[in-house]
């Protein structure tokens, strides 16, 4: 083949990476591109050396490097949120156990876990029961939260459903990283925050801008006494601040700075292919 591409191979799959590597000596163009969000622009040391091009979901200033529709996406039909339970739901995302470099998250799913169940028992929530969790089944602290839910809410306060399912089952989404999952949210429609504190956070200037403003709108907190006063703000109703043209434009435009939208997604990708082949 003249062009190689993938999302996961170059990650995990060893032969993969052998097959490629000799054949890369013969002229095999490299394609790689993100399997999930992530928005620091640089997350090693060799990404933007060994690919003869990278697609990333975010937009980017790297030569080699360009941002198109999340593939993850590509052929989904916008859905209409009708049902609007009202049920708020936390969003743990799974993390290893230990940092494996500089730029891994600061925190674990389980420290933002107690962080929520202390948010829950010291805020003045009219309704505890409206809270429920989301425990990523990969996590390495899985089977320790799921007891220490079950001892403090109850085990039916674990969310088992299908991701996609809780877009018509939550009123609010608070999740804690700003990958895969908080992109999904965003896309939904269902009013979204996000909780993050990290502390070491590179990202293109123009996504850094959004993000800052993102902060600024409290849509994202760093601070979980701010997330706490900004809930009680917003916990009867939600949708109202969300759609607020005000909002609408903030996260609009982190949206198209790190998820970007197209008329036609799949046709996009299609063009890009067919345009990089044409010109090896």
């Amino acid at each position: 083949p003249k062009i190689a591409f993938t999302a996961v191979g170059h990650l995990s799959n060893d032969v993969y990476k052998i097959w490629t590597a000799s054949r890369l000596n013969k002229g095999l163009k490299l394609i790689a591109s993100d399997h999930g969000g992530n928005l620091e622009e640089t997350r090693d040391f060799f990404s933007n050396r060994i690919y003869d091009r990278f697609v990333q979901w975010q937009k980017t200033s790297f030569r080699r490097v360009v941002q198109l529709p999340p593939n993850i996406f590509l052929g989904d039909k916008k859905t209409i949120i009708r049902e609007r339970k009202n049920k708020i739901l936390f969003i743990l995302t799974c993390t290893d156990f230990f940092k494996s470099n500089i730029f891994d998250r600061d925190k674990n799913d389980y420290d933002d876990y107690l962080n929520f169940k202390k948010l829950i028992l010291d805020a003045n929530f009219k309704n505890t029961e409206e809270f429920f969790f989301k425990i990523h089944p990969s996590s390495p602290f899985k089977d320790l939260i799921i007891e220490d839910i079950s001892k403090s809410f109850g085990k039916e306060k674990c969310d088992i459903s299908k991701f996609n399912s809780i877009f018509s089952n939550y009123k609010l989404l608070i999740d804690t990283n700003p990958q895969t999952t908080y992109l999904q949210c965003l896309r939904s429609g269902v009013p979204t925050l996000l909780y993050y504190d990290q502390s070491f956070f590179k990202m293109n200037k123009k996504l850094d801008k959004s993000f800052k403003a993102m902060k600024k709108h409290k849509l994202i907190f760093s601070n979980l006494k701010n997330l706490n006063l900004h809930l009680l703000k917003i916990v009867e109703n939600p949708h109202n601040w969300w759609n607020s043209r005000e909002i609408k434009t903030v996260v609009n435009n982190f949206n198209n700075n790190c998820s970007l939208k197209t008329k036609n997604d799949l046709k996009t990708w299609e063009y890009f292919l067919k345009n990089y082949e044409k010109n090896i």
